[in-house]
């Protein structure tokens, strides 16, 4: 028995559709071409999400935007300084569409700091033989100022990532422009804290600049700061399963160098460099890591004649000993120890808002040294303690977020923390 294919298998399909050929109806409408401009489609978000950074020294939070070329990126958040604790609202726009990379942003914030200073009383009487009587008393005061910051400059990534390492170098060099206003601390609109003088027996004690008691060289009065900001990243490490909380091999460096060249109402400098290094622990995704880091701030003294008050003094920007209030000095050294180890993988997912993956644990041992030859200071710094972190996702976003508990004993100042951890914010 002979079988026939004159007539194809799908043909009782077309029949049955009962359409003929589709081929022959669809329009043949030609579309006009013309240039397109870059320009033109950068607010056109292709893809957006929020986004969460963290690092030894800061915070970063906030939604990003990308458009359709991916050349184009728009983000707004919040970033939180661990070490001086304070934040500030921000927006950034990114253009990739050129090599280097240009980028922009601003940001504001309204700061408050609440400080202790000895304050002196001095009271000089005017008959002979003159008596001297100095009293002092520690006072806490509120300093409360605002700051609104624009930076903007290039950025040179250089991707080297090869085999089983993802690695990558980086420089970028920022201008930047600070505007400081509504400097206030109760007493004066000055970063100088008078001492409190009395000419007589019988007279008030006033407010007097000729030898001041107290002098705020972390922060500045109200002026306009003009900056750059020249930084260098580089880092290589071995890729990592889903697992493995750092990578088993790697190592990373930093160094950011503020300087201002511009003029303005303020000048300074600040130099940092700090590395990082990851190595296996005794069993399966363990961790032991550890950094070293170096700084040196430009910190003048101040006098009654107006030296030094135009002196700004950088946010620090290398990672401190965990569990202590620590001195801003002339030079700073700090190295850390941290053994990170996986306690349960519990997966476990309530409804669409949390999927908790992971329960981590962290031990730690902290040093730090500053030094102020200037003022012939210095200080050692040394901790030792534990965090447990959980490690989930927030409604379904593929950004990691963890929160967590710490607890620092401080052997070098004495001192006790517990501290709530969500992302690196501590409470």
């Amino acid at each position: 028995q002979s079988v026939s294919f004159a007539i194809p298998f799908f043909q009782h399909l077309v029949d049955q559709e009962g359409n003929g050929d589709i081929l022959t109806k669809i329009p043949r409408t030609e579309f006009r071409t013309k240039r397109f401009y870059r320009a033109s489609g950068m607010i056109n978000p292709h893809s957006w999400g929020p986004y969460f950074t963290n690092s030894l020294t800061r915070v970063d939070i906030g939604v990003v935007s990308q458009d359709i070329l991916s050349t184009t990126n728009i983000s707004a958040g919040y970033l939180f300084d661990i070490n001086e604790r304070t934040g500030a609202w921000k927006a950034g726009f990114s253009y990739q569409g050129i090599y280097p990379i240009l980028d922009f942003t601003v940001s504001q914030s309204s700061r408050s700091v609440n400080e202790s200073a000895t304050i002196y009383r001095i009271d000089t009487l005017k008959k002979a033989p003159v008596v001297l009587d100095t009293t002092s008393s520690i006072k806490n005061f509120n300093f409360h100022w605002k700051e609104k910051t624009l930076e903007t400059g290039l950025r040179l990534p250089l991707l080297t990532t090869t085999s089983k390492y993802l690695s990558n170098v980086s420089f970028e060099n920022f201008f930047g422009l600070t505007k400081i206003s509504e400097f206030s601390n109760g007493i004066t609109s000055s970063r100088l804290l008078p001492a409190f003088e009395r000419s007589g027996p019988n007279t008030a004690p006033v407010p007097s600049l000729k030898d001041p008691a107290y002098f705020l060289r972390s922060y500045v009065g109200n002026g306009t700061l003009l900056y750059n900001r020249f930084s260098f990243s580089a880092y290589r490490l071995l890729k990592k399963s889903r697992r493995d909380i750092n990578s088993k091999w790697g190592q990373a460096v930093y160094m950011d160098h503020y300087s201002t060249p511009y003029g303005g109402n303020f000048s300074g400098g600040n130099f940092s460099l700090y590395g990082l290094a990851f190595f296996p622990g005794f069993f399966k995704h363990h961790s032991i890591w550890g950094y070293w880091a170096y700084q040196s701030s430009d910190i003048p003294r101040a006098s009654t004649n107006g030296a030094g008050l135009d002196n700004y003094i950088f946010r620090n920007q290398i990672p401190l000993p965990r569990g202590q209030s620590v001195s801003r000095f002339q030079d700073f050294y700090s190295m850390s120890a941290n053994y990170t180890l996986p306690l349960w993988y519990p997966d476990v997912a309530i409804g669409p808002l949390l999927n908790i993956q992971r329960i981590r644990a962290n031990a730690f041992y902290d040093y730090g040294f500053g030094s102020s030859p200037d003022f012939r200071q210095s200080q050692k710094y040394t901790s030792v303690g534990a965090e447990v972190k959980i490690d989930l996702n927030v409604m379904r976003f593929l950004p990691q977020f963890n929160v967590g508990l710490r607890y620092s004993y401080g052997l070098l100042p004495r001192t006790t923390l517990f501290e709530i951890l969500i992302g690196s914010f501590n409470f």
